[in-house]
């Protein structure tokens, strides 16, 4: 009973020797492997460092440094101008044209071919002109109408109104149809 005692007490020893080995065995596999992936990763460091600084001393960068601040300075100051611009051309755009009514006729019945029109030109707050064209045997005539805040400076016709009323979307489909 003691040899085996013996025995299993020097095998366990050794058993335990051994499991202790591989378990260090595979630590040290594990650092190993640690270490070659951080060793990569200052490799890389490294080269983008040397890329970074290459050709360039601290005086040098310093004033590449400072080259770049004053650059973004000034784009910073011609973002701001640009919008001032946009702006600017947000506001001349509300005056351009951008309403147009025209509603063609045949003034006298006697003509054909609707050659006579009232023709609308309103900006963004319906400001500007009606424009109406009467062709006869006798000759062709034109007249023009002020437009302030969508309101005629004098009486309109029907076409002018007709026109007027197109541009600034008032119209009904019936309406436009028959003129």
């Amino acid at each position: 009973m003691e040899s085996i005692n013996t025995f299993l007490s020097g095998t366990t020893v050794t058993l335990v020797l051994c499991a202790a080995v591989i378990i260090l065995l595979l630590l040290v596999i594990i650092l190993f492997l640690k270490t070659s992936r951080q060793g990569d990763e200052i490799r890389t460091l490294n080269s983008r460092l040397t890329r970074f600084m290459r050709g360039s001393d601290a005086q040098s960068l310093e004033n590449d440094i400072v080259q770049m601040y004053s650059d973004h300075l000034k784009i910073e100051n011609d973002i701001q101008r640009d919008r001032e611009d946009i702006f600017a051309l947000q506001e001349d755009q509300q005056k351009a044209i951008q309403r147009v009514g025209i509603v063609k006729y045949d003034a006298f019945s006697q003509m054909g071919g609707n050659l006579s029109f009232a023709l609308a030109l309103l900006d963004n707050n319906n400001n500007g002109v009606v424009l109406n064209t009467v062709q006869s045997t006798d000759g062709c005539y034109s007249y023009s109408k002020i437009i302030t805040n969508g309101k005629p400076d004098v009486e309109l016709g029907k076409e002018e109104r007709q026109a007027l009323r197109k541009a600034m979307n008032l119209y009904s489909e019936g309406e436009v149809e028959d003129a």
